[in-house]
């Protein structure tokens, strides 16, 4: 029988031929593995913004002040971080794969005996962008409605108690999503205001 190094030939090409299919399928385990990390990657870091309840398609909800923003809410006038007064609103929504880090919405605000701004409206915005990624370089991405109300104090407390109607509609892949409210305006007299009054 030919030998090599003292090795049957025979015996040899067996044990390359071994090897050779252990690399094979140490190569293929690897690629799956990659494959699946890959995979569970995107799928639980892509989009942090979005709520992850179950549903049968998109939906959103609105919340102000930690709470659900519903029909005979108030609707209370804020003094901002930024040193103006504002409506925050927050939305909440899910039950759709976004087509980017960014979700966008159009919205209005009518308030009675207010409305006129904007194509008829108290105020406006279309293609608002609200941030649903879970990394940014930006100093505060937007993840609420901020409502800038460009008005001073003593105008602003005219507005108390004065009925509202809020309407947004968000940008889905599948299709608008929308979700009205009526709510009560809250700018009741006497509150501190002081930094939006640039008096503090």
């Amino acid at each position: 029988m030919t030998r090599i190094s003292g090795i049957p030939l025979a015996s040899l090409l067996a044990l390359l031929a071994a090897c050779a299919g252990d690399d094979g399928a140490a190569t293929t385990a690897g690629s799956t593995t990659g494959d699946d990390t890959t995979s569970g990657s995107t799928t639980g870091e892509a989009f942090c913004g979005l709520d992850d309840r179950p549903a049968d398609g998109a939906w959103i909800e609105l919340q102000h002040k930690d709470a659900p923003l519903l029909d005979g809410s108030p609707l209370a006038v804020e003094c901002g971080f930024q040193g103006l007064y504002m409506f925050e609103i927050v939305p909440l929504f899910g039950g759709f794969t976004p087509l980017s880090d960014h979700v966008y919405f159009d919205y209005y605000l009518d308030i009675d005996g207010e409305n006129d701004g904007p194509m008829g409206h108290y105020t406006l915005a279309q293609h608002y962008p609200i941030f649903v990624g879970c990394e940014t370089e930006e100093h505060d991405p937007l993840h609420s409605f901020r409502i800038i109300l460009e008005a001073a104090q003593a105008d602003l407390e005219l507005l108390d108690t004065r009925p509202a109607h809020f309407h947004v509609d968000m940008t889905t892949p599948d299709g608008t999503v929308s979700a009205d409210v009526d709510v009560l305006i809250s700018a009741p007299k006497g509150q501190d205001w002081a930094f939006c009054e640039g008096t503090l």
